[in-house]
């Protein structure tokens, strides 16, 4: 159980947030990030260049960095708006001579991001080694690349209306068009051109009542989100395991390949059972972390004590659910249990070295305690009670 977990999105939006990384790294043996050149800059300004270096070369950890940007090329033919979609590489900046190479690239991007020229450098020269740098348009997930996919499925009418609709659907000012919505594709050369009956004025319209601060929406970012979604299938389907995107690119997901993400969707219901369940009252670990409450760096220390508690996890059945495994493994039996009383209290009190345990002397309340856990052994309530919740307190759930 909660083997491996890709991280690509957040699940309400594009950026990764430290809480999300923090939940993955706590139930999961194996961590592996998604970057771009759009993605980098915000874990950088979460975590700082020292800070998301040294969680890239923590154990179980891992990375991949596509150089390349994945974009919906856009022209007008003749009055008609015709498409395609492409991936773009950021050599440098505005007016300087294009950088050859992908570190000397990465550190452009670095610089754009706010870095100097010496600690661009010193960043993409340990990022290198513990990242992999490739390209989205090269055969690393797909042959042809992830554009070419993406060129050939946005001509599947039932897939791309369906698709279409859910984007629609958590778009503000757009959703009470999802539901009649007509939304495809038809081939133009190499290109394609859409038709729909989407009223994009009146959409952008309410849209701007709603969020004025909103940019307004046109038929050229629902495609892009298409492509998203798309690349996020070559993800998933060349990774395994459990893939983590944002909700709405996860439910395109499922629309084109449902068994993709069942797996993913079954360790989400056991997490946010355990958070219903045994946790209950207390606010979820992304939330502490995100609204800083909480340091990443506190959470690290936390994560250092909990090798014991994912041990538990990962020997968990992948068919097991998680929150029956914690209250069986809660409430069963000690083995000392079995024994006599006497003969428990002899044994256990001659572990923690008290001499002569039945006529002796009385064992204090801390030793009764030390007792109590030895007869136990370790259970997963002993690092969810003393201290994930501990970590978690705030003056609401105190």
């Amino acid at each position: 159980m909660f083997e491996k977990i890709v991280l690509r999105r957040s699940e309400f939006g594009p950026d990764l947030t430290p809480g999300e990384i923090a939940e993955a790294l706590l139930f999961y043996r194996n961590v592996h990030i998604v970057m771009d050149p759009l993605t980098l800059k915000p874990l950088i300004d979460s975590f700082g260049p020292h800070g998301l270096l040294r969680l890239l070369e923590r154990d179980r950890v891992s990375g991949f960095y596509a150089e390349d940007m994945c974009l919906t090329q856009n022209e007008t033919v003749r009055s008609l708006a015709v498409h395609c979609f492409t991936t773009a590489i950021l050599a440098g900046k505005d007016g300087e001579r294009p950088r050859k190479g992908r570190k000397a690239r990465l550190c452009a991007i670095l610089e754009m991001s706010g870095l100097t020229g010496g600690e661009a450098v010193r960043f993409a020269e340990r990022f290198a080694k513990r990242v992999k740098m490739q390209t989205f348009s090269s055969d690393y997930f797909i042959p042809g690349g992830v554009h070419k996919a993406a060129g050939e499925e946005i001509l599947d009418r039932s897939y791309v209306n369906g698709a279409a609709r859910r984007v629609v659907a958590n778009t503000i000012g757009f959703e009470e068009y999802a539901a009649d919505l007509q939304f495809y594709a038809v081939p133009f050369g190499d290109n394609f051109f859409v038709r729909t009956n989407l009223d994009f004025a009146a959409g952008n319209a309410r849209r701007k009542l709603a969020a004025p601060q909103l940019e307004a929406i046109t038929e050229s970012n629902i495609l892009s989100s298409l492509f998203d979604a798309g690349v996020d299938v070559a993800l998933a389907s060349h990774y395994g395991g459990d893939f983590y995107t944002s909700a709405v690119n996860s439910d395109i997901v499922r629309l084109r390949y449902a068994e993709l993400l069942k797996r993913t969707g079954i360790s989400r219901a056991d997490l946010l059972q355990l958070q219903d369940v045994v946790l209950d009252g207390y606010p979820a670990l992304r939330e502490v972390i995100n609204a800083k409450q909480r340091s990443f760096d506190d959470f690290l220390d936390l994560l250092d004590k909990s090798d014991k508690f994912r041990e538990w996890i990962h020997g968990i059945g992948p068919d097991a659910k998680l929150v029956p495994e914690y209250i069986n493994q809660v409430t069963a039996e000690g083995w000392t249990s079995k024994l006599p009383v006497k003969i428990a209290r002899y044994v256990i009190a001659t572990a923690i070295g008290i001499a002569h345990p039945i006529g002796g002397p009385a064992i204090s309340a801390a030793d009764m305690f030390l007792l109590e856990r030895l007869a136990r052994g370790w259970r997963p309530n002993h690092f969810v009670d003393d201290r994930l919740k501990p970590f978690l307190a705030t003056d609401e759930s105190d």
